[in-house]
């Protein structure tokens, strides 16, 4: 898949999740791989395209992988808060 890193720090790893990550409120999903994108410094499509690959491979880049764990972990939090009616900061 395209992306900008190469080499030994980008080699493929298993997703850290045993289990599908948790439901998320609609439009979190977007902004999730969206924050990937930019944190990453990975368009948009190239995301994507990795995660389709990673359900028929189940091994995502270790710097996406790690950052989409990061912001799924983000997203989790805005959406138990919006389920609790508690304010963000």
């Amino acid at each position: 898949m395209p992306g900008p890193r190469s080499g030994p720090a980008s080699r493929a790893r298993p997703a850290p999740w045993p289990t599908p990550a948790p439901a998320l409120r609609t439009g979190l999903h977007r902004h999730v791989l969206r924050e990937v994108s930019q944190r990453t410094n990975t368009k948009l499509r190239h995301v994507a395209e990795h995660l389709v690959a990673w359900a028929h491979t189940q091994e995502l880049p270790e710097h996406i992988s790690a950052q989409l764990h990061n912001q799924l972990e983000n997203a989790h939090v805005l959406h138990i808060q919006d389920l609790s009616g508690t304010e963000r900061d």
